[in-house]
């Protein structure tokens, strides 16, 4: 293991939820949330990442996004 997976990516997990709450509305978040929603668009293209889901389009409200 490495220290990504074994520690960073579990942080993430952990964490990104209370993040993305308190940042939702910054124009940063949404801007990493559109680089996000489009990285998956072409992950599901591609196949490329097995088990990707979409990120829920900004009409569908904070918490459905933030749930994708």
């Amino acid at each position: 293991m490495t220290f990504a997976t074994e520690f960073l990516f579990p942080y993430a997990r952990d964490n990104i939820r209370k993040h993305l709450t308190a940042t939702f509305d910054t124009q940063q978040t949404k801007d990493d949330i559109k680089l996000l929603r489009a990285q998956v668009e072409i992950d599901l293209e591609q196949g490329v990442v097995v088990g990707a889901l979409p990120i829920a389009p900004d009409e569908a409200g904070k918490e459905r996004v933030i749930d994708s």
